[in-house]
């Protein structure tokens, strides 16, 4: 079974909740997408900003990244597209029972966690960017993993509600909290 308790990865700031803008799977262009990208959008009517996607689709610098679920950090390195540039920092998380998150563009130097340490849910992972220097659209993918299979993570993050919570830095934080146990073997 997986974990029933569970974090959207970016958080509600300024109650805005964050929104899946690439789902799993294949793209326009022939590739396959191995996870979710997750930003906030803008709504119906509100002005687009500097940085913001042709699709309203945006990223507040300096916002953490969240793990989805408690676990074991197994990896927390420099991700590189196969053209050779920077990806930003990924860091993947074992869950137990054969289920591992992987959460990338973190900024390089905002990573918080390091391969070994055991990590709870929600915990702040690193700065979301685009890159490893923050540059482009500024966004999380986040994989999902469960037997060395890729598993589409958005059934899961549906379920979540979100529980608003004080953060030191002055903006609001939101917890996801699974509300259905999800059965997977």
């Amino acid at each position: 079974t997986f974990p029933s308790i569970g974090a959207y990865p970016v958080p509600v700031n300024n109650s805005r909740r964050a929104a899946i803008s690439q789902p799993y799977g294949p793209r326009d262009n022939g590739s396959i997408h191995p996870g979710v990208d997750v930003l906030y959008r803008r709504e119906r009517g509100e002005l687009a900003q500097p940085g913001d996607s042709p699709g309203g689709w945006f990223m507040v610098p300096g916002i953490p990244a969240l793990s989805p679920w408690s676990g074991v950090v197994t990896a927390s390195e420099e991700m590189f597209h196969p053209d050779g540039y920077s990806r930003g920092w990924g860091v993947r998380i074992d869950h137990g029972n054969g289920w591992h998150s992987f959460i990338n563009h973190i900024v390089k130097g905002t990573q918080r966690v390091r391969v070994g340490e055991r990590i709870g849910t929600a915990e702040a992972l690193g700065e979301i960017g685009g890159s490893n220097d923050g540059k482009g659209l500024r966004h999380v993918h986040y994989g999902l993993w469960h037997n060395d299979l890729r598993v589409d993570p958005e059934p899961m993050m549906r379920g979540w509600t979100h529980v608003e919570l004080a953060s030191g830095g002055g903006w609001e934080v939101a917890l996801g909290i699974a509300a259905v146990i999800v059965a997977m073997s």
